[in-house]
């Protein structure tokens, strides 16, 4: 009888053990349950949160986008009232230049924030990724340099985007000018670029011979430029 007791307490206390074994790893999923619940809920507070934060980050963008279109037209107006001011035909040229220079250098401070004007000078270099040439004009300047400005060019962060258009030289010293007649010519269309303005001399009866000393129109500019440039 005794034995039997001692085997039956035996089989009891195994099964008590296999009963707190059991617990012991319902109580450890139950914990990781729980862990992963509070995880859940954290990922939902942080969703919800960024969702406030992308609202008020859209309606900034959107009033930001609201104030680079303002900036725009104010550069496009601010643009148009320089090149009229470069193009003043009772500037001399020197006058122009230097003036071309202050207007170049103003908006130039826009470029940090994306806002580039393309006015280039005469006598410069032909930047294919700012200027669109569209022509050829007569001048002492080279192929790859800028001999006339036909229009002034700007890149906007709101991706509006226009090549300055320009003309380069074709490179001779010394090229014959034809005068027109302007009695009763209309007036030419005023075009963006320094030595579009220029004063014109009275149309002679005769063709004339502009001479290396001379030059022309545009070459009177490069000069204008290039002696501005050694002030400096």
């Amino acid at each position: 009888m005794t034995k039997m007791s001692e085997s039956n307490e035996s089989r009891l206390i195994e099964a008590l053990e296999a009963v707190k074994a059991g617990v012991a790893r319902l109580d450890a999923a139950l914990a990781a349950v729980l862990d992963d619940v509070r995880s859940l809920s954290d990922v939902r507070a942080q969703l919800a949160e960024l969702r406030g934060e992308f609202e008020s980050i859209k309606s900034r963008a959107e009033s930001l986008d609201a104030a680079v279109g303002k900036i725009e037209a104010a550069l496009h107006s601010a643009m148009n009232v320089a090149r009229d001011s470069v193009c003043d035909p009772s500037l001399s040229p020197e006058d122009r230049v230097r003036l071309h220079a202050c207007v170049a250098r103003v908006f130039s401070e826009f470029g940090q924030a994306g806002f580039e004007v393309y006015a280039p000078e005469i006598g410069s270099r032909l930047d294919e990724s700012r200027h669109a040439c569209v022509g050829t004009a007569k001048s002492s300047l080279g192929p790859e340099e800028i001999a006339d400005v036909v229009a002034w060019g700007y890149s906007f962060p709101s991706g509006d985007r226009r090549l300055a258009e320009v003309l380069v030289g074709s490179g001779s010293p010394n090229v014959e000018v034809e005068e027109p007649d302007t009695q009763d010519a209309p007036s030419a269309a005023p075009k963006a670029g320094i030595s579009m303005r220029l004063d014109e001399p009275k149309a002679p009866e005769k063709k004339k011979k502009a001479t290396a000393e001379a030059g022309g129109l545009f070459d009177q500019l490069a000069e204008a430029a290039k002696r501005n440039q050694k002030k400096e």
